[in-house]
């Protein structure tokens, strides 16, 4: 999702270190995280474009399936995971936040963003339009 998600850096603490955004995008929500806390910020990213752009504003991008990927982070090593509206895309989203709460810090906090298909923009587009994106 395109933007800085101002509500999600907004729950991000000012003596964050280490942020891991998964699912990054081109890497506009950890850009506005590093730039609020100093802090560094790795994404994860399954689109080499999006990962490409992501990476000139982000610290480490890793291009690859957040479900699939055989991660060689330190465990407990990040302050917050950030899955910014990327959950509903994955097969097994609850085996995905297991995977990678080994790498939360002790009383480190998950941020999960869902879009909501019921909002009125949605169905517009499926009941006037047709669309289902």
């Amino acid at each position: 999702m395109a933007g800085e998600r101002s509500e999600i850096v907004s729950m991000i603490s000012n003596e964050t270190r280490m942020v891991l955004d998964v699912g990054c995008a081109s890497g506009e929500v950890g850009k506005a995280i590093k730039d609020k806390c100093k802090c560094e910020v790795t994404g994860i990213e399954i689109d080499r474009d999006q990962a490409k752009k992501a990476s000139t504003k982000i610290d480490h991008v890793i291009t690859g399936d957040v479900e699939a990927l055989d991660l060689r982070f330190q465990q407990r090593c990040f302050d917050y995971i950030v899955f910014a509206d990327v959950l509903e895309h994955l097969k097994d989203p609850l085996s995905a936040l297991k995977k990678y709460l080994i790498y939360l810090k002790e009383g480190g906090k998950v941020i999960v963003s869902i879009p909501n298909v019921r909002h009125i923009s949605v169905l517009y587009e499926l009941i006037m339009l047709g669309e289902w994106k």
